[in-house]
């Protein structure tokens, strides 16, 4: 247990943004997201949270993801990782427990997603619109491919 209390960060509320605008940085996308509710949250300037988009809209989606990094972050209190193709685009997703101390000392337990977007190969791209049955016998030339074999577009992402 104490190994997994060890992968989850600490922040005050005066200082996770501060931490956010140095990783936005280096991933396309930085946020934070309430797993439970499905939903982006901000830390604001006084210290209380503002809770924002539901956190699979940024998929186009309209429910949570099957497969929810977040989701297991926060039962796990480890970090979690996955490989997602969608839209042409292969997304590396790391998600990060946190607890902030707010303004009024409550701690408040959330995740950080870091998410890179990088463009996928045509052999890549033509792979994710293949059928089930015909992906599982197509290679990708590329070895160092992350998404040889992707889910279908039918799939929901958050």
């Amino acid at each position: 247990m104490e190994t997994n209390l060890k992968q989850v960060l600490e922040y005050t509320w005066k200082n996770v943004n501060i931490s956010l605008d140095s990783m936005r940085t280096m991933f396309d996308l930085v946020r934070l997201v309430d797993a439970e509710e499905c939903r982006e949250l901000e830390v604001l300037d006084d210290g209380t949270l503002q809770f924002g988009r539901a956190c699979y809209a940024v998929w186009d989606a309209n429910h949570r993801c099957a497969n929810c990094t977040s989701l297991q972050a926060c039962h796990t209190r480890r970090r979690k990782n996955r490989m997602e193709c969608y839209n042409g685009k292969r997304y590396q997703i790391q998600s990060i427990p946190v607890r902030i101390t707010l303004a009024d000392e409550t701690v408040y337990s959330c995740n950080i997603e870091l998410i890179n977007f990088v463009d996928m190969s045509d052999a890549e791209l033509n792979e994710a619109e293949m059928p089930k049955d015909e992906r599982e016998n197509y290679m990708v030339s590329d070895p160092q491919s992350a998404c040889s074999v992707m889910q279908s577009r039918s799939t929901t992402r958050c």
